[in-house]
């Protein structure tokens, strides 16, 4: 039976007046409140330097003693020092096989660049062309190492803005020998060092990935520090 019709039964039943039944139905309202509350499928992760973020239900967030091995790993492949790299969190959604469908983390890289806030606020056309072109030339070399191929006319460089700050953002297409995906690397110039937020997701699941993607993008918090 439906929720109105059940009320409806209980009020011919017990001979109630209408104030009665109001006050019968407050109660079930209010009462139904924190359950609707808690019925959120995105759970805030609170994290290291005041970050926040929302997860979905279902997606695999890994242990910390994995994060460090992920920066290992990678130093390990590419040679680029990552022992000022600093894993915030890191998650997984598994759908199809055991390779994860879409991925998700932030890190915090504690060094100084030339690339500050103030910087991105007045970034001009030559910046734009400069960063585009450093993003094709990083594309080519992480291609011959992964053995992947990115479709350089999907890869775009713009700015967003992410809670209160301003990131530098790349965006493009990796083929892989099974799959092509979408991939999103934010950069985000703090006073401890860059914000490194990374996403990517399976183009053939793109109808239910990306609406998920989006969400958990938008919800990410930046404290002040």
């Amino acid at each position: 039976h439906c929720w109105a019709c059940r009320v409806g039964y209980v009020g011919v039943l017990a001979m109630a007046t209408k104030s009665a039944i109001c006050f019968f139905l407050l109660i079930v309202f209010l009462q139904l409140i924190p359950q609707m509350a808690e019925g959120n499928s995105f759970k805030t992760q609170n994290l290291k330097y005041g970050i926040n973020v929302d997860i979905p239900l279902g997606w695999e967030i890994l242990p910390k003693n994995i994060l460090r091995q992920l920066d290992n790993a990678t130093e390990a492949r590419t040679g680029i020092n990552q022992s000022n790299n600093e894993i915030l969190i890191a998650a997984n959604c598994y759908t199809l096989d055991k390779n994860p469908s879409a991925t998700f983390r932030i890190s915090v890289r504690k060094i100084k660049t030339e690339l500050t806030q103030k910087k991105l606020r007045n970034f001009s056309d030559k910046d734009f062309k400069s960063a585009l072109y450093d993003s094709i030339n990083y594309a080519l070399e992480t291609d011959k190492l992964m053995g992947s191929k990115t479709d350089i006319n999907t890869l775009t460089v713009f700015t967003a803005r992410v809670d209160n700050l301003i990131a530098l953002v790349s965006s493009k297409n990796i083929q892989f020998p099974e799959r092509e995906e979408a991939h999103i690397l934010y950069i985000i110039p703090t006073s401890y060092g860059n914000i490194k937020i990374y996403a990517s997701f399976n183009k053939a699941e793109e109808s239910v990935l990306k609406e998920i993607m989006i969400k958990i993008l938008s919800s990410i918090k930046i404290g002040k520090k």
